[in-house]
């Protein structure tokens, strides 16, 4: 998957999911622009990818916050001329409650940051992909996207409106040789999901039990499909939500 000479743009870089994939962005041989709230994890994705030869650039920055968005996407058009490839992967998650002791704000900074937090990326992408001649954006969806989970129905409804959401612009750009599609994870281990391990050996062997694939996915797990779907070796795919949780779906 060689991605040289292109330029990367990955929300929620700070660790995680967003972190392994601008590494993997870097090692494709691609410009990486990374942009997070969480300025300290941010210069560590930073560091690791000059490090390892990679170009970047960091940009600190609230998803939710369209106007920050363009500002960081102009800034990485500055910076390297272009953006490619974009991974719109920062999200949030609210602690478990019943759906009616759910708070509205609850509601609302995830429905901010997972739905138009995407969208936002997306508007401020798309503009120089078309006036470039194409690009490829993958969003981070979930499994959570087509089930659903007692006690978690803000980030339900949120990746089941990224999935929408993902699918409405990729046939609007299809034509214009911009790709877009979804990622799909499952369960990840990630410093997010972390809380559910901590000092709960068995609720992590509940987990396990749950992947047909005998093992709980690893960030690089995505990341891999990430890059992959930003390459040349899935330019059939459009509109596509590609679900990469190892089973657990299946269980």
């Amino acid at each position: 998957m060689d991605l040289k000479g292109k330029t990367a743009f990955v929300t929620g870089a700070a660790g995680g999911i967003g972190r392994a994939s601008a590494l993997a962005f870097g090692r494709a041989g691609a410009d990486v622009a990374i942009l997070d709230v969480n300025a300290a994890g941010l210069d560590e994705t930073a560091g690791i990818l000059r490090e390892n030869g990679a170009q970047a650039e960091s940009l600190v920055a609230d998803i939710s916050d369209y106007n920050a968005v363009e500002r960081a996407v102009a800034a990485t058009i500055a910076r390297f001329g272009r953006i490619d490839c974009a991974h719109n992967n920062a999200g949030v998650i609210v602690a478990p409650q019943h759906f009616s002791e759910t708070s509205v704000d609850a509601f609302r900074r995830v429905m901010d940051v997972n739905l138009f937090g995407v969208l936002y990326c997306m508007k401020a992408q798309l503009p120089h992909m078309e006036a470039a001649g194409g690009g490829v954006i993958v969003n981070t969806a979930s499994v959570s996207g087509f089930l659903t989970q007692h006690g978690n129905g803000p980030y339900v409804t949120s990746k089941h409106a990224v999935i929408g959401l993902t699918r409405a612009a990729a046939l609007d750009y299809g034509p214009r040789n911009i790709r877009i599609n979804a990622v799909c994870p499952g369960f990840v281990e990630t410093p997010l999901t972390a809380k559910f391990f901590e000092g709960n050996p068995a609720g992590r062997q509940q987990i396990l039990d749950q992947h047909a694939i005998g093992r709980i996915c690893q960030p690089e797990d995505i990341a891999n499909v990430v890059v992959w779907l930003c390459s040349d070796q899935s330019s059939y795919l459009l509109g596509s939500c590609v679900v990469a949780d190892g089973g657990f779906s299946l269980v």
